[in-house]
C-alpha cells in the first residue's frame, strides 16, 4: 500500500521540499511513499526544484476524510427526544466533543457538539422552550403533580420576583411556562395547565 506525503493546501517551498524529503527518507526505510502537493506550486518552489534538479510532486486532488479514518465510540448516541442537558452531560462524562442523535429506530438524525450547545446558549432565544414533560422533570429533578401534555412548548418564565411584584406586573397566558418554587401566593394565583414541583 502506498502512502502519500503532502503539506498544507497552498504549498510553499517549505511544504513542497519537506514532503519530498520525508518521502525520500521513508522510502529508504522500506516504506512505500510518494510526495504530493494539494495545490498549485508557486514560482519560488518551481525555481528551487529546477535548481536542485528535483522532479515536482504530482497534484493530489482528493484528501477527504473517510469513515474508516475516524475514531468513533461504538454504541454511544442520544435519542432525539432527550434534552440538550442530557447530551451535554453525556459529552462531559465521556470526554467527547460531539454525539450522534438517533430516532426511535436508532437511525441517524444528526449530530450535536459542545460547540453547537455553547453557541445556542449564547445566541439563541432562551425564553422559548420545546421539550417533553419528562425532560423538565429530569433536568429540574422534580416530582410530577399533574400532567396534561407530554410535550411542552411555550415561552419560559421563572418567578424570581417578590410575590407582590409578580402578581401586580406579570400577566400569564396559555403560551407561557411558569417555573416557580415554593411561592404559594403565586401558585395559588396561577393560570396554568400543568405543574411541576421541584426543590
Amino acid at each position: 500500500m502506498k502512502t502519500y506525503i503532502f503539506g498544507h493546501k497552498k504549498p510553499d517551498t517549505d511544504s513542497v521540499m519537506s514532503s519530498i524529503a520525508l518521502s525520500y527518507l521513508e522510502n529508504h526505510s522500506n516504506n512505500n511513499t510518494e510526495a504530493r502537493v494539494l495545490g498549485d506550486i508557486n514560482k519560488e518552489s518551481i525555481y528551487a526544484l529546477k535548481y536542485f534538479k528535483v522532479k515536482a510532486p504530482k497534484y493530489l486532488n482528493d484528501v477527504k476524510l473517510q469513515l474508516k479514518d475516524i475514531d468513533y465510540h461504538k454504541n454511544l448516541f442520544l435519542n432525539e427526544k432527550a434534552s440538550i442537558y442530557d447530551g451535554y452531560e453525556l459529552m462531559l462524562k465521556k470526554n467527547i466533543t460531539g454525539i450522534p442523535i438517533v430516532k426511535e429506530d436508532n437511525t441517524y438524525r444528526g449530530l450535536i457538539t459542545i460547540k453547537d450547545t455553547t453557541r445556542n446558549i449564547i445566541r439563541d432565544d432562551l425564553d422559548t422552550l420545546y421539550t417533553s414533560y419528562d425532560n423538565i422533570l429530569n433536568v429540574c429533578k422534580g416530582k410530577e403533580i399533574l400532567r396534561f401534555d407530554d410535550e411542552i412548548k411555550g415561552r419560559l418564565l421563572v418567578a424570581s420576583y417578590r410575590s407582590t411584584t409578580f402578581l401586580n406586573n406579570i400577566k400569564l397566558n396559555e403560551d407561557m411556562i411558569l417555573m416557580v418554587g415554593d411561592r404559594h401566593s403565586i401558585i395559588d394565583n396561577r393560570n396554568r395547565y400543568g405543574y411541576i414541583s421541584y426543590e
